[in-house]
């Protein structure tokens, strides 16, 4: 069984020739640092924490859970790429969790994280996702050739309009022009449309009692509003405790909507 090495012992260790180390291996730690770094970007902790981020209180039991699945997730990564094996060890890596309250959610939370975190990146090592990244490589550079294409022939064409006679012009514009009663009417239908429905700019999955419920935020309402809506229906009995947990989370999903 190998030690994991956090990446500033791994760095620290490359870094020093007295270890014997060859420039090869340092471009593979850095290679593999970086492809990791990748690799969490592209990869989602959702499947593991997402029902622990919604968990009350927040955002504790969510970050428990996160913080389990990045630690894990980078070791693993590491490990994996520079071909050494990986020390699976949930109890240890959760221990303190477990005995954060409340119990037992916290440590559940670390647990799962953790586990989802080595799942994720051990997945990402075998022959099939090799084979869909290297499928995804090949769709983006044909998407990137035929937007090229496109691009190109859209050029020519806008050149050749150009060379046209202006009075056949004005006389496809006026074709392709709509009768103004017509555009009219139809912008006044979605005008009343649009006054009928509430927009709903924004939704916050919470869970309650163990199921997940949308507090719904609609356009021009205040964060306050929204959350004292949500509590007074869905929450009465937690009383300021449900407005205290939850406006912060409203403000910020609203502020990042402008």
């Amino acid at each position: 069984m190998v030690r994991i090495f956090s990446t500033a012992a791994v760095v620290l260790a490359f870094s020093s020739s007295a270890y014997g180390v060859t420039e090869e291996e340092i471009q593979v730690a850095r290679a593999c640092r970086r492809t990791c770094e990748t690799f969490r970007e592209e990869s989602s902790s959702s499947p593991a924490c997402g029902k622990w981020m919604r968990t009350l209180p927040r955002p504790k039991v969510g970050r428990s859970c996160t913080d389990a699945f990045d630690t894990m997730f980078k070791s693993t990564c590491l490990n994996m790429c520079n071909g050494q094996e990986v020390t699976v060890d949930v109890h240890g890596a959760c221990d303190h969790q477990r005995k954060e309250m409340p119990k037992p959610v916290v440590g559940r939370a670390c647990n799962e994280g953790y586990e989802g975190g080595y799942e994720t990146a051990k997945a990402l090592f075998s022959d099939e996702a090799a084979e869909e990244r290297e499928a995804a490589k090949r769709e983006k550079e044909a998407a990137e050739r035929a937007e090229m294409e496109a691009a190109h022939a859209a050029a020519e064409a806008e050149a050749a309009v150009e060379e046209k006679n202006p009075a056949a012009e004005e006389q496809v514009e006026q074709q392709q022009q709509p009768p103004a009663e017509e555009e009219g009417g139809l912008r006044g239908a979605v005008e009343e449309v649009v006054e009928e429905v509430r927009k709903v700019i924004a939704t916050l999955p919470v869970t309650v009692d163990e199921s997940d419920i949308n507090l719904v935020i609609y356009e021009g309402q205040q964060a306050a509003e929204a959350v004292d809506a949500f509590c007074k229906k869905h929450m009465a009995s937690a009383g300021t405790a449900c407005m205290d947990q939850l406006l912060p989370h409203v403000e910020k999903k609203i502020s990042d909507k402008l």
